[in-house]
C-alpha cells in the first residue's frame, strides 16, 4: 500500500471523529436548553471517548503532513475541512462551556431553594384544625 493510502485512512478517520465530535458539540448545546444530567454525561463520556480517539491520529497525521507536504491534493483538501472543523469547535468551546455553567448554576439555586423550603417546613407545624384557643379571656 503506498504511504498516500496509509495517509488518507488516517486523515478520513480523524475527519470522521472531528465531525462527530461536532455533532456532540450540538447535541450538547440542544441538551442545555432544558438540562437533562442523563443527557449531559452520556454526550460528556462520548465526547471524552471521541477525544481519546483523536489524540493519537492528530500527532500521527502532523507527522504525515510534515513529511507529504502538499503533494497529495485530496490529502491536503481533508486535512483543510479537518482545520476548518477544529477552528469552529475551538470558537464554539467557551459559549458551550458558559451555558453549561449557567445550566448548573441555575440547578444549583434551585436547588438551594428547595432546601431552603424543605427546612422552613419542617420547623413549621400544620395550622391546628380544632377550635381556636384564647390565652387570655378578655380577647
Amino acid at each position: 500500500m503506498p504511504p498516500e493510502d496509509g495517509a488518507r485512512a488516517v486523515s478520513e478517520r480523524a475527519l470522521d471523529l472531528w465531525r462527530e465530535l461536532r455533532t456532540s458539540y450540538d447535541q450538547i448545546d440542544e441538551a442545555l436548553g432544558a438540562p437533562d444530567a442523563e443527557v449531559l454525561a452520556t454526550l460528556a463520556k462520548r465526547i471524552v471517548s471521541i477525544e481519546e480517539d483523536l489524540r493519537p491520529l492528530v500527532g500521527e497525521i502532523a507527522s504525515i503532513r510534515t513529511e507529504l507536504g502538499d503533494q497529495d491534493g485530496a490529502l491536503v483538501s481533508l486535512w483543510q475541512e479537518a482545520d476548518s472543523l477544529i477552528r469552529s469547535l475551538a470558537d464554539r468551546q467557551p459559549a458551550l462551556v458558559r451555558a453549561a455553567t449557567a445550566a448548573r448554576d441555575g440547578a444549583s439555586s434551585a436547588l438551594a431553594r428547595l432546601r431552603l423550603h424543605r427546612t422552613q417546613s419542617a420547623h413549621y407545624r400544620d395550622a391546628p384544625t380544632g377550635e381556636p384557643r384564647f390565652a387570655s379571656r378578655r380577647a
